[in-house]
């Protein structure tokens, strides 16, 4: 376990939470998908690739973008989304199951 003392430890599972609630809805996991190569998309085109309003697409975006995982731009009066060409940059899975005493590859493939 590192020496980061608890305050990190606190902002490690605040991120690691608001990362995996967000991505704990299917519809989320596919607007980041529709967003993982990096190009921007307006909410407009990500509505009409979906069953789902453009104020569905908003909102489910907000989350996203609380996570880290989107982040929004508006140029005129439309809004354009983009991903980070890989969202969970900064985010170490082995290092976070580490702090609960599994550190190993294996451990990691266990819970896969």
């Amino acid at each position: 376990m590192s020496n980061s003392g608890p305050a990190r430890n606190d902002i490690a599972n605040e991120e690691a939470a608001a990362i995996f609630a967000a991505l704990g809805d299917p519809t989320r996991v596919a607007l980041v998908g529709r967003l993982s190569d990096g190009s921007a998309c307006s909410i407009t085109e990500l509505a009409a690739d979906s069953a789902l309003t453009r104020q569905a697409v908003t909102k489910h975006l907000q989350v996203l973008e609380a996570a880290g995982l989107v982040t929004r731009r508006k140029a005129g009066r439309e809004v354009f989304v983009l991903s980070p060409t890989d969202p969970m940059t900064g985010f170490n899975v082995l290092d976070w199951i580490g702090r609960f005493g599994g550190t190993k590859e294996e451990d990691v493939v266990a819970v896969a």
